[in-house]
């Protein structure tokens, strides 16, 4: 490791721009669901607990429009 580094040229901000179909948020969940996702992501042994968020409730949403196309069809 360097004693000193030249900071000079950075950037403030995340270096890897979120890309152009995700939006950030800023979400309030309580503890228990957030200690649930990083337990799982370590289980599997991944390192980003907001993925699985996000894969969790995609997968929510297309079940849930399944459900819903089966009732229309009913009528």
């Amino acid at each position: 490791m360097q004693e000193n580094y030249d900071f000079s040229k950075g950037k403030r901000g995340a270096v890897i721009p979120t890309p152009s179909y995700q939006i950030k948020v800023n979400l309030i969940l309580d503890k228990e669901i957030i200690d649930w996702f990083q337990a799982k992501v370590n289980e599997l042994e991944g390192d980003d607990y907001h993925q699985l968020i996000n894969h969790v409730l995609q997968d929510y949403i297309k079940k849930d429009e399944k459900a819903l196309q089966s009732l229309s069809n009913l009528g």
